[in-house]
């Protein structure tokens, strides 16, 4: 067995009891108290593993908590990006609590992406218990708005991004030999659709009514799901302005995510939604786009990078496959810099986002292995 798989079998009991005190901090990203108290933790497992911690302060947001590791400059290091912030609500964990069933790991957060964390600080430490000590620095940030687009935390990932070779994300992966060098490009989308309202029983109640319009526009939305496009348009809000059961309303607002791999397909996307008239004599609708996260694909030095990944995959006879990426995220931020970036390093999983959140145990000292290893190709 190679060394740095036989080094994490032995360590799964502490990747899990990590795994644990992470779930077990309730971090919505709109609640800078909650993610502040993750971040202070990480900064003393920072300390312990005898890194230099700063903290860069936010507002409306939590903090981001900066570890450094290696040489004392910064410069042509290797950079790791991770997030603290999940999308549940405080009070989740009452219901949803950490728990290990056979191979299951379930709880808010394990997938997307705590347990990527866990692996970002146990690769640390294994560098370390294994003798291989970075000749490069590493600067590893464990940033606090991901969640909602990385806004505030976007200066100092670009910071870090420009002095940095290469960098690694932490995202969790669908299947063990999943790795991205691609992502999503992202934006959200309101269609806000106005009638006229009036009485249920308004003999011409069906030609401005928002609600039977609103109907109409979410076929048109579901059209541009386009697979040769790589295109992909979501609705994840429906909000009626009415006030009463036997009324027709007054407007409706549809709230969508839009995701597409490529420039290309976005600007299709755009022009598209642009288009959008009303299906009904007496309503209309108005789009708002705001666009997210650019899309990014591979580049030579990105190629050169993954070779390595895979070399690290060969060597301890675990399989690395490149795939499309199932999403946008921080790699995404890094990308705008033309640094280039590995994703979906983190552990393998389902159900992001949902009450069956779920990471594969048997792949979690896997793909920690394969992580550290990596990194210490990078770095050593």
């Amino acid at each position: 067995m190679h060394p740095v798989i036989e080094y994490f079998r032995e360590q799964q009991a502490s990747l899990e009891a990590t795994l644990r005190a992470m779930v077990e901090f309730e971090t919505p990203t709109n609640r800078p108290d909650l993610v502040n108290r993750m971040g202070q933790w990480v900064a003393v497992e920072f300390e312990a593993l005898g890194g230099r911690v700063s903290i860069d302060r936010q507002t409306h947001t939590g903090d981001n908590v900066i570890g450094r590791f290696g040489p004392e400059n910064r410069e042509n290091g290797i950079l790791l990006v991770g997030h603290m912030d999940t999308v549940y609500p405080e009070g989740t964990l009452a219901r949803q609590p950490f728990r290990i069933t056979g191979n299951a790991i379930n709880g808010p957060g394990v997938m997307d992406m705590k347990g990527g964390l866990a692996i970002m600080l146990h690769s640390l430490k294994a560098l370390r218990g294994i003798g291989r000590n970075p000749s490069l620095p590493i600067t590893v940030i464990f940033n606090s708005d991901e969640e909602t687009g990385s806004h505030y935390s976007e200066k100092i990932i670009h910071q870090e991004s420009r002095r940095s070779r290469c960098a690694l994300v932490y995202e969790p992966s669908q299947q063990m030999p999943f790795f991205s060098l691609r992502g999503q490009g992202s934006a959200g989308l309101r269609v806000l659709i106005s009638g006229i309202p009036c009485h249920v029983l308004d003999p011409e109640r069906c030609d401005q009514n928002p609600v039977l319009e609103s109907a109409r526009q979410l076929v048109r939305l579901e059209s541009m799901n386009n697979e040769e496009r790589g295109t992909l348009v979501c609705p994840t809000k429906i909000q009626g302005h009415g006030t009463v059961r036997n009324m027709v309303p007054d407007n409706v607002l549809v709230e969508c995510r839009l995701r597409a791999y490529t420039q290309d397909g976005m600007d299709w996307l755009v022009d598209e939604l642009k288009s959008l008239k009303p299906h009904y004599s007496r309503t209309g609708v108005q789009t708002e786009i705001v666009q997210g996260r650019k899309p990014f694909g591979p580049g030579e030095e990105t190629e050169r990078f993954f070779s390595v990944l895979r070399q690290a995959g060969d060597t301890m006879h675990l399989p690395v496959e490149r795939h499309p990426g199932f999403g946008s995220s921080d790699a995404n931020t890094v990308a705008e810099t033309g640094v280039p970036v590995i994703d979906c390093l983190g552990v393998v999983g389902a159900g992001a986002h949902s009450d069956h959140e779920t990471a594969d145990r048997d792949a979690f000292p896997l793909r920690a292995a394969i992580a550290t290893e990596f990194l210490a190709r990078l770095a050593c």
